[in-house]
């Protein structure tokens, strides 16, 4: 009996994930750059190597403050944040993010938030949010609904 994984790589059912990985990105090494930020180690390096090995450029942060000097250092098309955080919680990085005018779609993950306060969705868009606990085919689904704001940008800026 074999056991199913999650999902490997882009399912067919989503093309602009399966389309959207190297190659059609504007950043020069053809990739979607993305920066996850987590506290939980073993959950970063495992989304890390997941997202690397589907062909996406992915950089990591520990805390909400190293995830900023990212931003502010690079350039990323969408970034996968943790709320609760040290340093930084994500809600306060999606501030400060858009209060500096980067507005790449954002995915939030948390167990802890009240995903019904209007709120939250108003300055976390572009972006949607997560619940823990999630699987990586959930992931790579919300990272498909996101995709065609980062090609909006990429042909915007």
């Amino acid at each position: 009996m074999k056991i199913r994984r999650p999902v490997e790589k882009p399912a067919a059912k989503w093309p602009q994930l399966q389309n959207a990985a190297p190659g059609d990105s504007n950043n020069g090494n053809g990739s979607i750059r993305v920066l996850i930020a987590d506290d939980n180690i073993q959950l970063l390096e495992l989304l890390t190597n997941r997202l690397r090995g589907l062909g996406y450029d992915v950089d990591s942060a520990t805390d909400g403050e190293a995830a900023w000097e990212n931003l502010r250092t690079g350039s990323f098309d969408l970034i996968i944040s943790d709320n609760d955080m040290p340093k930084l919680k994500g809600v306060d990085l999606i501030r400060r993010m858009r209060a500096q005018s980067l507005t790449q779609p954002v995915i939030l993950i948390s167990g802890k938030l009240h995903w019904s306060d209007p709120e939250l969705f108003g300055f976390l868009a572009p972006g949607t949010a997560l619940s823990k606990p999630f699987s990586i085919s959930e992931l790579l689904r919300k990272m498909n609904e996101l995709l065609p704001y980062v090609t909006q940008n990429e042909t915007n800026g």
